[in-house]
C-alpha cells in the first residue's frame, strides 16, 4: 500500500496595483455604454422614461452582476453563483440588444441619409436635362417662350450644381468587404455589433477581475495505491529441537615418572586408576 500526497496549489490573486488598473479601465466603458443606450432611448421615449431608466439599471446590473456570482462561488454557494449568472446573461442580452439597436439605427440613418442625397442629385440631374431640352425645342424660333427655358435651364444648373457629389451609401461596408473577402451585406450586418460588445465585454470582465475575491489554497489529495507484492514460496525448514551439547572430557594427564615420585601415596593411586579407566 503506497500513498501519494500532492502538493498544495495555491490560485493566484490579482495584486491591489492590478485591481485597480481593471476598475479604472471598466469605468469609462461601462459608462460610455450606459449612457449611448440611454441617449438613444431618450430621443423617443424622453429622459423621464421609465424605459430609459430600465436600460440604465440592467446595464448597471450586469456590470456588477458578474462580480458577486464569483464571490458567492468562492464561498460555496453553487446556487446563488448559478441564479446570478444566468441574471447576468439575460441583463447582458437585454443590454446588448438594446446597444444592437441604437448602432443600427444610426448606420441605417446613414445609409438612408447617402441615398436619398444621391437621389436628389439625380432628380437635379434630370431636371436639368430636360430643362436643356425644352430650350432646345423652344428656342428654334426666338420668342418669350424661348427666354423662358433658358431661365428654366440656369435655375437647374444652380440647382446642380449647389447638391455636392454622390456619395457611396455604406462606405466602410465596402471598405471592410474589400480588405475581408466578405461580401458588403454580411460587413453591413455585423460590423455595427463590434463596438457595443466590445464596450460591454471588456466593462463587465474588467469589474469582475477588479472584485475578484482573494484565492483560497486548494486542499492537498492523498492518494492511496494498492500495491500487490509477489512473493516466491520458500522451502520450509523444519527445525528441531536442538541438540544438548556433549560435555567435553578432560584431558587425560600423562604419566610422568618424574612428577609421580614426588606426590603422596594418597594422589597418585587416584590419578593412575583415572589414567587406567582412559
Amino acid at each position: 500500500m503506497t500513498s501519494t500526497i500532492s502538493t498544495p496549489r495555491r490560485r493566484q490573486s490579482p495584486s491591489a496595483l492590478d485591481k485597480v488598473v481593471a476598475i479604472v479601465a471598466a469605468i469609462p466603458l461601462v459608462a460610455a455604454e450606459t449612457g449611448l443606450n440611454a441617449e438613444h432611448l431618450a430621443h423617443s421615449e424622453g429622459w423621464l422614461s421609465t424605459l430609459v431608466l430600465g436600460a440604465v439599471g440592467a446595464t448597471l446590473a450586469a456590470a456588477i452582476a458578474l462580480p458577486i456570482a464569483e464571490r458567492a462561488l468562492a464561498k460555496g454557494y453553487w446556487l446563488k453563483a448559478a441564479g446570478l449568472g444566468l441574471f447576468f446573461v439575460v441583463m447582458l442580452a437585454f443590454s446588448f440588444s438594446t446597444s444592437v439597436g441604437r448602432v443600427g439605427a444610426k448606420a441605417d440613418g446613414d445609409v438612408a441619409g447617402n441615398r436619398g442625397h444621391n437621389t436628389r442629385l439625380a432628380l437635379a440631374r434630370e431636371a436639368y436635362d430636360a430643362a436643356r431640352k425644352s430650350r432646345d425645342d423652344e428656342c428654334k424660333k426666338r420668342g418669350p417662350l424661348c427666354r423662358k427655358a433658358e431661365a428654366a435651364v440656369t435655375d437647374a444648373r444652380e440647382a446642380l450644381a449647389a447638391i455636392p457629389a454622390p456619395k457611396v451609401e455604406d462606405p466602410m461596408s465596402r471598405r471592410l468587404a474589400a480588405a475581408t473577402g466578405f461580401s458588403e451585406a454580411t460587413v453591413a450586418l455585423y460590423q455595427p455589433l463590434l463596438f457595443p460588445l466590445a464596450l460591454q465585454l471588456g466593462g463587465f470582465f474588467f469589474l469582475a477581475y477588479g472584485f475578484a475575491p482573494a484565492a483560497r489554497p486548494e486542499v492537498p489529495t492523498i492518494e492511496l495505491v494498492a500495491v500487490e507484492a509477489s512473493v516466491q514460496p520458500q522451502p520450509l525448514t523444519v527445525i528441531g529441537k536442538p541438540k544438548a551439547a556433549r560435555k567435553a572430557k578432560p584431558k587425560a594427564i600423562a604419566h610422568q615418572p618424574a612428577i609421580m615420585a614426588k606426590m603422596d601415596g594418597r594422589k597418585t593411586r587416584g590419578m593412575k586408576a583415572r589414567a587406567a579407566n582412559d
